[in-house]
């Protein structure tokens, strides 16, 4: 029999949530930013929508996977919060408060949330 899964937190899948709109609203402004104006390289721009989409719909299969009990999502979550961190520092070193203060705060909080499914530490 296997043992009870843990199932992830409310406010870490909160969290995640509010990356997988992020994701979703940069790849609607880039949409938009590439129709309305002439973007200097066309492939960079199309690349970087299609980068946002593939990782909003990645952690929205994770974050649904992990909401349902199952493991396969706590890995992509926690990689793609990890690689928020050095985009953190970045936009802080380049004074970009507003967003890398947010953005590390948001990828500390889920980094700690889905580590403690692996704990069984859910509720």
């Amino acid at each position: 029999m296997r043992p009870p899964v843990s199932i992830l937190p409310r406010w870490t899948a909160a969290l995640l949530g509010v990356e997988i709109l992020a994701l979703l609203v940069l790849a609607l402004s880039f949409t938009y930013f590439l129709l309305t104006g002439s973007p200097r390289h066309l492939a960079a721009a199309i690349f970087e929508i299609a980068l946002f989409l593939a990782g909003a719909v990645g952690l929205l299969f994770a974050t649904k996977g992990m909401r349902e009990g199952r493991h396969f999502g706590r890995s992509p979550s926690i990689v793609a919060n990890i690689i928020a961190l050095p985009v953190a520092y970045s936009q802080g070193q380049a004074g970009n408060y507003w967003i890398a203060i947010p953005l590390a705060l948001i990828a500390l909080a889920v980094i700690y949330g889905v580590s403690r499914t692996l704990r069984g530490e859910s509720k």
